[in-house]
């Protein structure tokens, strides 16, 4: 079982999502169709074209759609409802980077691992990867913007030996970013 980051070790961890607040705020731009056009996700193989998607990562996504039936007051301390734009959005890039992954490294399940896909307080989805060496978080929100926001953190033991966030385009697949969530595994 991957170790948790503790807080506690690093300072620069208090840019991680601890308390279910969105990180980074937004900025506002245009917004351009993806190819995956998947309003809610009922069923994953019913909204996109047999995509060369590892199964585990399809799992993750069909096993999330709970998320879609969050409403308001979800967590019982004033949760906005999670909106089926930032729960598409969030699903849209996963399979999107799984699949250019698997285009460019094979299908080998161990190029891309699963992240968790979790609801947020402010209505927006998370999409975490938390290993015993490494940490992202990518926040999704109900925005049509063209970005979305990271922190991606690589540690030793305790100490964090390098750390970085900022925004990526979220419809257009980035090989560097690419090569950050292969290096997660």
């Amino acid at each position: 079982m991957p170790t948790p980051i503790n807080k506690a070790d690093n300072s620069k961890i208090d840019k991680i999502n601890y308390s279910n607040q969105r990180l980074f705020a937004n900025n506002s731009n245009s917004y351009t169709k993806n190819k995956f056009v998947i309003e809610h996700l009922p069923l994953i193989e019913e909204n996109v074209e047999k995509p060369n998607v590892p199964l585990l990562i399809t799992e993750k996504i069909t096993m999330s759609k709970y998320i879609l039936d969050l409403k308001y007051n979800w967590d019982e301390d004033g949760a906005k409802a999670i909106s089926k734009n930032a729960y598409s959005n969030a699903t849209e890039f996963l399979i999107s980077y799984a699949e250019r992954i698997v285009d460019v490294y094979g299908d080998d399940k161990d190029h891309l691992l699963a992240p968790s896909i979790s609801p947020v307080k402010d209505g927006s989805v998370d999409l975490e990867w938390n290993l015993t060496n490494s940490y992202l978080l990518i926040n999704f929100t109900d925005s049509k913007e063209d970005f979305v926001y990271y922190y991606l953190a690589f540690k030793d033991g305790d100490k964090i030996t390098f750390d970085a966030n900022g925004q990526v385009e979220r419809k257009k697949i980035n090989d560097k970013f690419a090569s950050y969530l292969i290096s997660l595994s």
